[in-house]
């Protein structure tokens, strides 16, 4: 089942994801404030893909500013970008609790979600991180509200003293294999092999 939460500000992210697997749901979502769906059916073309690639984590790489076009494209069922966005966030059940869920430790709102994918990737659950997978022809189903993304560059901004503790942070949790944005990366204990569908949806 699809489990989708909605994020407004504030929440505990991993409250919000363990009530949507409390509820009986395997293929988890969360939507942020900036993103408007306008096709429902989104959320079933990430289950598809998902299944199809094996990919257990993926987001919605195009609204993230430092994204400029996807690196790879060729791939029948998705694109890799340079940087992930976490305004629309999708993790299977079993990803999330293989891989422990959302480190709380991290200041809310700075690395939490891209810290997650790194070790969702380390599994082998999702593409090596620093290729960030997300399905084909993304932005049609989806508004972005430009206005508030930039709001909320603006206001990290203003924060760098806080996502400097949160890097500082990760770095202290991973000081021999802490990951250089936008350069896949091995695990140290398992050999992972970029996952590619054959076919079409």
């Amino acid at each position: 089942m699809i489990g989708i939460a909605n994020i407004q500000g504030g929440e505990n992210k991993n409250k919000l994801l363990k009530d949507l697997i409390a509820s009986g749901n395997t293929y988890l979502f969360l939507v942020n404030q900036y993103v408007k769906v306008k096709d429902p059916l989104v959320f079933q073309h990430y289950k598809i893909v998902s299944d199809k690639t094996g990919f257990e984590c993926m987001t919605v790489c195009g609204t993230e500013p430092s994204n400029d076009k996807p690196l790879y494209t060729q791939d029948p069922f998705v694109n890799y970008w340079r940087f992930p966005g976490t305004s629309f966030f999708f993790i299977t059940k079993n990803a999330y609790e293989k891989s422990g869920g959302i480190d709380e430790n991290f200041p809310e709102d700075t690395w939490e979600l891209v810290e997650l994918i790194h070790r969702v990737g380390n599994l082998g659950l999702t593409a090596p991180f620093g290729l960030f997978p997300t399905i084909k022809d993304e932005g049609r189903y989806f508004d972005v509200d430009r206005k508030k993304i930039e709001e909320g560059v603006a206001r990290d901004l203003k924060r760098r003293d806080e996502i400097q503790k949160a890097t500082d942070y990760w770095q202290s949790k991973n000081p021999v294999n802490f990951p250089n944005m936008g350069e896949p990366q091995k695990s140290p204990d398992k050999k992972i092999e970029l996952k590619k569908g054959v076919g079409e949806i």
